[in-house]
This record gives C-alpha cells, structure tokens and sequence, in this order.
C-alpha cells in the first residue's frame, strides 16, 4: 500500500558511444527487490559497454512486476531519442530470478500495446499506452518463463508469444558445452552472470571458463 514503481537511469560514462538500452528487475522471490546486489552491479557493466540501463523497482507480483517492466518500456521507446539510442528498438529487459520470470510474463502477455486494463478494469489508459512495449532481447538469469520454482513447459504458449531468441541449457555438466554453445550462435565476446560464491566454492565458474 502506497507503493508506487518507477525507475531509476544508469546511464553510460561520458563518451562511450550508446548502442542500446538495458531496462532490469531485481530478485527477490517477489517478497523483495533485491536490486542492490544484483541490478545495479550489471548495469554498472553494461553501461561501460555502451548501454543505457534502467533499474524497473516493479510491484511485487508477476503480473504487476510485468505490467510494470512494460510501462517502463514504453517509457524508454517513447524518449529514445533523448537517451540517444541508435533507434527506438534497441531495448533489451532483463531479470534476476523473479524479476525474469516477471520479464519472461511481460513478453508472453503485456508487450505491444496490450493494455493494463484487461487485468484492472479499473485502468485509465492513457498516451503512453499507446507506445509498443515490444524488446529485441530477453535475459534471464536464473530464470525462466512459467512461475516461481516452475517452468512453464507450454510449447503451444511459448510459440504464441513471439517471443526474442532464447536458449536455456539445463543438466548436469552442461556448463562444460559453454564454450560450444556461444560458438554455435556465432558470439565471440560472452558476459557471465552468478549469484553468490557458491559458483566460486564449487569450482562451476572455473569450468564454464575453462569451456570458453
């Protein structure tokens, strides 16, 4: 009660040249938002590659969190020019474990110009809604598209959402194929997202750079 989202600009150091936009939501299980230890630090780093961030301090709920990615997208395109980006489609979203299955739902549901209104009647729609709430790339970190601790395995969903290129490895040992995988699609710089130092302890991080 009395919550209001909004959002909060990383912008890229003076002089890098600008190739996108990076909108992200934190964690936290939608009990919290645990921006801080993750949102802010990869924005820190994509904003030195040349993309302008902004950290979506969303409502707690999938569907909110959603609703909320997607107003702050619009938001993004409608100004674009003003934070200099090369053109109205370079947004990318982003999510850490909750805020990515928030940013998965955004993408199935609320993208476009589909309006907050089929889930609050009550909504006033307004100029903004009218701005496409689309994004040419998803990341999710430790997440997926479906609910929390479950993925959605709904091929038929899946396809339905027009959803950006996404490829999620699962399994044991398949942090060993890393370096096959990022060839396969052709990349040749890889940025990597952990959590805590348990990828550390555990050696993971040493193997997935031994695979690249």
């Amino acid at each position: 009660r009395g919550f209001r989202p909004g959002i909060t600009t990383v912008p890229v150091p003076e002089g890098t040249e600008i190739v996108g936009a990076v909108l992200l939501e934190a964690g936290g299980a939608f009990q919290f938002r645990g921006a801080q230890g993750d949102c802010y630090p990869t924005a820190e780093e994509l904003t030195r590659r040349g993309y302008q961030c902004f950290v979506v301090d969303y409502r707690l709920s999938r569907d909110l969190g959603a609703i909320d990615l997607a107003r702050a997208t619009r938001f993004v395109r409608a100004h674009w020019q003003d934070y200099g980006l090369p053109h109205e489609d370079a947004i990318a979203v982003m999510g850490y474990s909750a805020g990515g299955i928030a940013a998965g739902q955004m993408l199935l549901d609320w993208d476009g110009t589909t309006s907050p209104a089929l889930y609050d009647a009550a909504y006033v729609p307004d100029e903004l809604d009218g701005v496409s709430a689309d994004a040419a790339a998803d990341g999710m970190i430790y997440s997926f598209y479906g609910r929390l601790s479950v993925a959605s395995k709904d091929v038929a969903q899946l396809r339905a959402g027009h959803l950006p290129p996404t490829y999620f490895a699962f399994g044991r040992d398949r942090e060993q194929d890393a370096g096959a995988l990022v060839k396969r699609f052709g990349g040749s710089k890889v940025l990597i997202h952990y959590g805590g130092g348990s990828v550390v302890r555990s050696g993971l991080l040493d193997r997935v750079k031994k695979s690249l």
